[in-house]
């Protein structure tokens, strides 16, 4: 296979919308994400596919398409999300950018929902969605309602309002804001939201237009990978509060030294999140998993303590006590003590 062999359809003229997606040994879950792109009621766009030098047939589930709009390109080499993202825009040529996560599925008016609501508003530069979290194996569905009403940079550094996913953005703001940072190869979305804000306001179209499925081999939920995500989402804080240039020195210094060495699992915010994590994982029902990130990764006294009170609830019925405090727990900010004990 020759590097980036890619497959690219002839077209006239640039698309209003670019979707933007990549793969990484995601074969089985390609179809569900592709045809609910292909179907969109929204028809004036192009859809970049990358794959990541899968070792499945994920390449194979992507070529079997026939359709002008799908752009399908094949690494060489496993790049990593980040840099396959930032490649696949680089080749898009859409007023919008759309991501779309694999194995996600949009519904067929997201697209056309989220035009909409940039057409209305030129000073919007992001626009997300409602969305249901979904767990195929339990048939577990959890709604997702954000609001980006009133959002400031001082907000958004205290919680990440979009999934990623379900985000469209203007082209034009996404390269002022200066893009994805390769540099980061977790929390990407974050670290580019927080700069984006500076571009103008952003927006959630309040329907549900996207279904995430749950991946417990995803960034967000295996705990080596997560523990390394948690890290990277207290940098992407650290830099918003930085000029550019000293957030270059920052960056400089992940390059060469890596995220264990400047940022630690014992800060306040990061043990917030991977007790929140490891909460998540066990209302899910992926206790074992769970179990791991916590006793792993939780070094804060206080939230070993309320892992065991809400492990101690799993699996039991969901009462109407039980389950208005998993959903608190669920959706508390990156909050903590001043100081871990």
């Amino acid at each position: 296979m020759s590097p980036e062999r890619n497959r690219i359809p002839v077209r006239s003229s640039a698309p209003m919308v670019s979707v933007v997606t990549g793969y990484y040994n995601r074969g089985p879950l390609v179809r569900r994400t592709v045809d609910a792109i292909l179907g969109q009621s929204f028809s004036d766009f192009e859809l970049i596919a990358f794959n990541d030098c899968s070792k499945d047939d994920t390449g194979r589930q992507l070529d079997a398409y026939d359709d002008p709009r799908l752009t399908v390109i094949h690494h060489e080499r496993n790049t990593g999300f980040t840099r396959g993202i930032m490649n696949a825009i680089a080749r898009s040529r859409g007023r919008y950018v759309a991501v779309q996560g694999s194995g996600d599925a949009s519904a067929p008016d997201r697209l056309a929902r989220q035009v909409e609501m940039f057409e209305r508003n030129p000073d919007v530069v992001a626009v997300g969605c409602h969305y249901r979290n979904i767990v195929e194996g339990s048939g577990m569905v959890r709604v997702r309602t954000p609001s980006a009403e009133g959002l400031t940079v001082e907000k958004l550094r205290k919680s990440n309002i979009f999934s990623h996913g379900e985000v469209m953005f203007r082209r034009d703001a996404y390269e002022r804001a200066g893009g994805y940072r390769s540099e980061f190869t977790f929390s990407q979305d974050y670290d580019l939201w927080l700069r984006l804000i500076g571009q103008g306001r952003f927006a959630v179209v309040p329907e549900v237009l996207y279904d995430r499925y749950v991946q417990f081999d995803g960034v967000s939920f295996e705990p080596a990978k997560l523990s390394r995500q948690v890290r990277f989402t207290q940098l992407a804080v650290q830099l918003s509060h930085l000029s550019p240039a000293l957030q270059e020195e920052r960056l400089a210094e992940l390059r060469a030294h890596g995220i264990d060495s400047i940022v630690t699992l014992r800060e306040q915010s990061i043990q917030a999140q991977i007790f929140k994590a490891a909460s998540k994982l066990m209302l899910f029902g992926n206790a074992a998993q769970a179990h791991q990130l916590a006793a792993k990764h939780l070094s804060s006294r206080r939230f070993k303590a309320a892992y065991l009170i809400l492990s101690s609830l799993a699996g039991k019925p969901m009462d109407r006590v039980t389950r208005p405090l998993l959903d608190r727990i669920l959706t508390i900010e990156r909050r903590a003590p001043k100081a871990v004990p």
